[in-house]
């Protein structure tokens, strides 16, 4: 939770006051899921949310933290 924090906080155009939160917010099948919530202007607003995710999914991928995915199989028919 903290290097999401501290991610989300080095992210240009997030507002410093209040400061980025991270929070635990349940369980997936297998996942451990987070919210990371930001501040920024109204006009940053979109711009803000991609490069928070990306920064986000970066700074994981740098710790080493895998991100699971769902994965399907298709067998064709014999």
């Amino acid at each position: 939770m903290d290097l999401l924090q501290r991610t989300a906080a080095a992210v240009p155009l997030v507002l410093s006051e209040p400061a980025p939160a991270v929070g635990f917010v349940g369980l997936g099948g297998s996942s451990i899921d987070f919210n990371v919530l930001v501040w920024s202007n109204s006009a940053d607003h979109i711009a803000v949310q991609g490069a928070v995710r990306l920064a986000c999914y970066n700074a994981l991928n740098e710790a080493g933290i895998e991100i699971p995915f769902p994965q399907m199989v298709v067998h064709k028919p014999s």
